[in-house]
Order: C-alpha cells, then sequence, then structure tokens
C-alpha cells in the first residue's frame, strides 16, 4: 500500500518491501516517527521530492538507498500486489464427501500512479495526486498547504480530475479552515515583514557614518556633544524566528532589501545548504552579484569572517 506521512502510526509497515512511504515534507509533525540514520532499516522505500530527500539524508542521517526522489509534475508508478482466492477441489474416495481448500495467493499486480505538485507550503512540500487506472479512483492528499488559486489550477492532473467530479478522496490540511483565519496573502506579508526590517535597519546607517565621523572629531569639541546625542548611538539587533523550514523567502526578502547579512546557527546553515536555497529562487539570481556556488565555497572554507560585499545575500553563520 502507499502510506503518506504515517510513519509513526504505521512504523510496522516499512518492514513489507512492497509498500510505498510517502513524506510530504520535512516538518516534525510530519516525519515524526521516522527513526534516525542507520536505526531505519527498511525495506520500504521512503518518497519525496528532492528537497525533502536532501534533508533527510544531511539531517535525517537516512541511507540514499531508502530514498526515492521526484520533481514536482512528473507522475511515477506504485506496484503493488493483490491477494486473490484460488479454490482447489479435493477427490475423496467415493464413499467420503468431497472438500475444497482456498489458498490466498499473490498472483496479480496492480498500478497506482502517482505525482507530486508544490503545496505552496515549506521547501520541498508537496500534494500528493494519486491515480488507480484499473479502477479509475482518484485520490488527492494536501499534505501541509497554503492556497492559492491560480497556481493550483496550473496543476493540470488534479484540475482535470476536479473539472470532471472525479476526485473520490479528498486528504485535506485543515490547520487553518476555519473563516477566523483570514491570512493576507504570501506575498504581501513577505512584503510587510521585509520592508519593516528595512525600516528598522535604516538607522543603523547614521550611527555608523557618525561613529567614523567622531572618530576624526578633536577631543576638545567632543567635550561639547550633547549628551542626549548617546540615544542615538544604539544600533538596532533584528531577530527573526524561523523554525525548521519555511521562512527562507523571509530571510531572503529581508537581507536583499535591508542590505544586511543574515547570521544563523549550525543547523539553520546546514539546512539552508541542504535546500539550495540560492539555487532555487530566482530572486536571488536577479539580485546577486556574485556567482553562487562561488560565494558558497567561500562561505564553506571560513564563514564567520566572510566579508560583506555588493551581495546583500551572505546567509553566514
Amino acid at each position: 500500500g502507499i502510506y503518506v506521512d504515517a510513519f509513526r502510526a504505521f512504523k510496522y509497515q516499512t518492514n513489507n518491501p512492497h509498500n510505498t512511504f510517502i513524506l510530504t515534507h520535512y516538518h516534525s509533525d510530519h516525519y515524526n516517527g521516522l527513526p534516525r540514520g542507520r536505526s531505519y532499516t527498511g525495506p520500504a522505500l521512503i518518497h519525496c521530492t528532492p528537497i525533502t530527500a536532501s534533508l533527510l539524508k544531511k539531517m535525517h542521517g537516512i541511507d540514499s538507498k531508502f530514498i526515492v526522489e521526484h520533481e514536482f509534475g512528473s507522475t511515477w508508478i506504485h506496484s503493488f500486489p493483490i491477494r486473490t482466492c484460488s479454490v482447489n477441489t479435493v477427490k475423496s474416495p467415493p464413499s467420503s464427501v468431497s472438500t475444497t481448500a482456498t489458498n490466498n495467493t499473490l498472483t496479480n499486480h496492480e498500478i497506482a500512479e502517482v505525482t507530486f505538485y508544490d503545496a505552496n507550503h515549506c521547501p520541498g512540500a508537496a500534494i500528493i495526486y494519486v491515480h488507480i487506472p484499473k479502477k479509475d479512483k482518484h485520490h488527492v492528499h494536501t499534505g501541509d498547504m497554503r492556497y492559492n488559486t491560480t497556481k493550483f489550477r496550473m496543476y493540470p492532473l488534479i484540475r482535470k480530475a476536479a473539472e470532471q467530479r472525479k476526485i473520490d478522496i479528498l486528504y485535506l490540511d485543515t490547520t487553518y479552515s476555519k473563516p477566523r483565519y483570514d491570512f493576507i496573502g504570501q506575498d504581501e506579508a513577505i512584503h510587510l515583514i521585509s520592508s519593516q526590517v528595512k525600516a528598522e535597519l535604516q538607522t543603523n546607517e547614521n550611527v555608523v557614518s557618525k561613529k567614523k565621523k567622531n572618530f576624526f572629531t578633536p577631543l576638545l569639541q567632543k567635550d561639547n556633544v550633547v549628551e542626549s546625542d548617546s540615544n542615538e548611538q544604539h544600533r538596532t539587533l533584528v531577530l527573526l524566528s524561523c523554525y525548521s523550514i519555511g521562512k527562507e523567502r523571509v530571510l531572503l526578502r529581508s537581507a536583499i532589501e535591508s542590505k544586511q547579512k543574515i547570521y544563523v546557527n549550525n543547523t539553520k546553515y546546514k539546512m539552508l545548504q541542504s535546500i539550495a536555497l540560492q539555487e532555487n529562487d530566482e530572486e536571488y539570481h536577479n539580485k546577486s552579484s556574485k556567482p553562487v556556488k562561488q560565494q558558497q565555497q567561500q562561505q564553506q572554507q571560513n564563514p564567520k569572517e566572510v566579508k560583506h560585499n555588493d551581495d546583500p545575500c551572505n546567509i553566514i553563520q
């Protein structure tokens, strides 16, 4: 069978090589129950997107032989055996009554066509579309998603099944389904945060300029500086809460808008490397003044001493 984000409830099913496990995205409430490192011995394979696969390998320590990557929009086949019943008639001596024996055998296979689509959630998050041709069944599992009408209407298989009213089962993310949750669009939210970060950090340039100017001011003039000016010497530090993965676009846009570096801890830095943020974001390529791979090599060699340059998106430790 196919198991979606079901490592905790159906962990024992990973012992069956005929089963397929799908991880929609790398958030703890979805990979919960999945053993780390060599503790996962399969033999059931884990299917996911390339970004999720990278995180499973580097952050979770799963052996790559148990991971199968699928790009958004590509369809792959899950084949599973079907139990069939065969009835055998046993002939007994004439004086006896004939008997029958029923055997369950795995003689046939059925296929399911599986397609991943971007869930508009965190990097690598997928919506799962499953089609069983023999029965003409259509299932959709949204995982965690952020609904976007324009974006989701571009998913041809789901759109076709929906228009023909053929979706038999819909597994829906209902975390924010109540009417009181009326959020603004993602792009608008990112713009609001990044513009506030830019405004908060704007005063830092004035503080630095003033400090440089005062450095060359004669001592006699420094003694005459108005005391209230000391309140203007404080610089602003912006802290953005970014649990696990999912806020990378906020970080990126804030860095571009404010032209400042981003400092992250070792775990976050490793995650950013895993999801290849710079290589997957067109916005970065439009703003960057240095080749991505060259910058990454420079940061990996000595990340704590990367100097600020014209590139507004230095992501360092």
